[in-house]
């Protein structure tokens, strides 16, 4: 079954020929229009021939070939576009057009709030494929995606709604996009999500408000999405907990024809009290898988294979990381990563500094213990060192604090960092013990401590350490 039937293949051609005039001076020819046409449909030349009345030889080779070296000059991008493979590339330019433009190019859903605007998009067919699965085949109410800043969260909720929008035209009347800012209430975004369907209501409480949004959910089949949740985040207010998980049990249990798509740095469980058994489906969204980690590189006209692989290696195949150093490395080196290498530097990209910020601030996300675990492994571990075994993490805070620390509190304080993606996990085998480390952006964030924001707190704390000093391998 084609996914794209209901697309309107006289609109994407009109398109099309918009930019092929602009690009060439020249609209396309009726013969041109014919074999994209039969390619959409997937005929071959004798179909098309049959079709539009044109010689089959004169189109394969007189009218083909030259079609085909126009449009990747056009729209290739750099690929090379052939009879075979120019649906896609059609496709793809449909998805953004809908996307960056909100026309009724496909179906008539309304959309509300910002959108991000899709340029470039790498890998991730797994995490996507699997979550649509979990929205249109299992009917999920609610989908979560979390991890590390920088992974590219908000682009994959983005290109969901993409892929829905396109596969099932009209099957939804509204997308509504809430990005939510950091220190926000949850009585801020239910506010924000009344304004945005033009609910005229005051002095409501917040059931009240919650109820009132669900009845929308329930009249009309919707896609919400909800990025950055870790805005809501206060750890230790159990209350908040509870409220936010109020709001996920309605949502998730409450009959209704919508989803909610969630993107956050934190797991459900660290923002909300969840009583349910419902949860939402999750994905944990990681470093991009080499291949499409090295597109990213080959992109921005970086070379060397062996080279790329180490760049992706250091920054963990994190986007935002590989965007960012691959930029600097052409403005000051030329494209050199050799020359950049040898300096052994590390670079931080502005939203991972915005994420340990809100870890480490002094009314951050991390307790004290936690922030001990990440000390101890920033000093002793690297690239060049071993991870660091639980028992050893142990005996270096108990030998820092100069008294017993507790095992269950060790051991929560790690779970913790792990669903955060703060610490890497290192095991061989199920025998083994564990042992951790840390990735490099996130230890030289420690150890350079920018804003004074850990050494300042240690030496203030009731539990505060005895002389804690950067050790001398930071890396600049």
């Amino acid at each position: 079954m084609d996914s794209y039937k209901n697309l309107d293949i006289e609109k994407i051609i009109e398109g099309l020929d918009g930019q092929v005039f602009e690009s060439t001076g020249k609209h396309l020819s009726k013969a041109e229009i014919a074999i994209i046409k039969g390619a959409w449909n997937g005929q071959d030349y004798q179909e098309i021939a049959a079709n539009s009345g044109y010689n089959m030889h004169y189109l394969r080779t007189a009218v083909g070939p030259n079609l085909w070296t126009m449009l990747s000059e056009v729209i290739g991008d750099g690929v090379q576009i052939k009879k075979a493979t120019v649906k896609n590339v059609l496709l793809e330019i449909v998805k953004k057009d809908y996307l960056n433009k909100n026309d009724s190019l496909i179906g008539k859903t309304k959309i509300y709030g910002e959108l991000p605007k899709i340029n470039l998009f790498y890998g991730r067919e797994k995490e996507i494929n699997y979550l649509k699965n979990q929205i249109k085949l299992f009917k999920h109410h609610c989908v979560y995606l979390f991890g590390s800043a920088g992974t590219g969260k908000t682009f994959v909720a983005a290109k969901i709604v993409e892929e829905l929008l396109l596969e099932e035209p009209n099957s939804y009347d509204c997308v509504i996009w809430k990005s939510i800012n950091y220190g926000s209430s949850l009585e801020d975004v239910l506010d924000e999500i009344i304004k945005v369907l033009n609910l005229k209501i005051e002095n409501k409480s917040r059931e009240f408000k919650l109820g009132l949004i669900l009845d929308q959910l329930k009249i009309y089949r919707c896609l919400l999405i909800l990025d950055g949740l870790e805005g809501l985040a206060q750890i230790e207010v159990f209350e908040k907990k509870i409220e936010c998980g109020n709001l996920f049990r309605r949502l998730i249990e409450e009959q209704h024809q919508s989803c909610i798509i969630v993107t956050s740095q934190l797991p459900l469980d660290q923002i909300a009290y969840t009583a349910t058994t419902l949860l939402p489906a999750y994905v944990q969204i990681q470093g991009l898988e080499e291949n499409a980690a090295m597109q990213i590189l080959r992109k921005k006209d970086l070379k060397g294979e062996k080279e790329c692989k180490k760049l992706i290696k250091i920054y963990r195949a994190n986007p935002s990381l590989l965007e960012l150093v691959a930029n600097r490395i052409n403005k000051f080196f030329g494209g050199d990563i050799s020359k950049f290498l040898d300096y052994k530097t590390t670079l931080i990209s502005e939203n991972i500094l915005k994420m340990l910020n809100q870890q480490f601030g002094e009314n951050g996300l991390l307790n004290d213990i936690q922030k001990q675990i990440l000390l101890c492994l920033a000093e002793h571990t690297s690239e060049e060192l071993p991870p660091l075994k639980f028992s050893d993490v142990i005996n270096i805070i108990r030998g820092k604090n100069n008294c017993e620390i507790s095992i269950s509190n060790m051991m929560d304080a790690i779970e913790v960092l792990e669903q955060r993606c703060l610490i890497e996990i290192n095991q061989k085998s199920a025998k083994d013990e564990v042992s951790y480390s840390l990735e490099p952006a996130i230890r030289k964030y420690i150890l350079v401590d920018p804003l004074s924001l850990i050494y300042k707190n240690f030496n203030s704390s009731n539990n505060k350490l005895n002389g804690l000093k950067a050790s001398n391998h930071i890396q600049e």
